[in-house]
């Protein structure tokens, strides 16, 4: 065997070690990279299976609690009818009162004009002054029941004050979960590129997918500038999906923009971004300038 052959020999077997080192590496490194793939994919199911439930028990919550307050809202309003009632029925009475105390004062002058009547006109007197005091006695009584639908005018309000900051509160939740997933897709690197949205203490700033094809348009129903959210009046029935942007204008003059967090069959909710001003009731929306 010659010099060269050994050689070769040798090269070729410190070649194969090097290779045999090489696809150890690559294999044991793979497995880590697949577990890590399957780790994150595991956290953003459960984080997207948190969100579900939770815009579900939300949904739920929103629809009871609607519902609570139009019961409540029927109630105050035929509480006020029935005060405005009493409020013309004491206005009445009043009137009443002022009659017969003109009654009593010409009673009075009818007695001491002439002294031959003066015991019948005294039994008149009598009479009226008794009138008076049944009148004074359901006048105290009507105030009574007005105080006490008044109170209850304040319950009721504060109730409505309570259900409105527990609607806030849930919508706040939703946020932050939907913070939460954004960020587990964004740590496992799918994040979607057309889609920005910074928050800053008093501001929203949003950049959305939009629909330019579509072309949507509607107006602004509500607005809450405390929570930086605004109300629309078209929904999944006229083709509104979640991320779109809708532009803001009132006359020929462009506001904001509104990106859309959430959507329901005939209406939507979303964070109003920074413009050249706040959004309004009845200013019109459109996806395309």
């Amino acid at each position: 065997m010659s010099t060269l052959t050994k050689v070769l020999i040798v090269l070729q077997v410190v070649f194969s070690i090097l290779l045999c080192g090489v696809v150890v590496s690559y294999v044991a490194t793979a497995d880590n990279y697949k577990e890590d793939y399957d780790a994150q994919v595991k956290v953003a199911q459960d984080a997207k299976s948190k969100m579900n439930r939770t815009q579900s028990d939300w949904e739920d919550f929103k629809d009871t609690t609607v519902k609570d307050l139009e019961a409540a809202q029927a109630q105050i309003a035929a509480l006020k009818a029935e005060a405005t009632e009493l409020s013309n029925t004491i206005a009445a009475l009043e009137l009443d009162k002022l009659n017969l105390s003109k009654d009593i004062d010409k009673y009075a002058s009818a007695a001491n004009a002439t002294s031959q009547s003066a015991q019948q006109q005294t039994a008149l007197f009598e009479r009226a002054s008794l009138e008076l005091n049944q009148l004074k006695a359901e006048y105290a009584q009507l105030e009574r029941q007005y105080q006490e639908i008044d109170d209850t005018l304040i319950e009721k309000l504060a109730i409505i004050d309570q259900q409105n900051s527990q609607i806030r509160s849930l919508t706040e939740q939703k946020a932050d979960l939907r913070g939460q997933l954004q960020q587990q897709y964004m740590g496992n690197g799918r994040m979607p590129v057309a889609t920005s949205v910074t928050q800053r203490p008093g501001t929203v700033q949003a950049q959305a997918m939009t629909a330019p094809a579509l072309d949507l348009k509607g107006t602004v129903t509500a607005v809450d500038l405390g929570e930086k959210l605004a109300q629309i009046s078209i929904g999944t029935n006229h083709g509104v999906r979640e991320k779109m942007t809708f532009h803001v204008t009132r006359g020929s003059q462009y506001v904001c923009d509104i990106q859309v967090i959430a959507v329901d069959s005939d209406r939507a909710v979303g964070i109003i971004g920074v413009g050249q001003g706040n959004p309004q009731s009845g200013d019109l929306i459109t996806t395309n300038l």
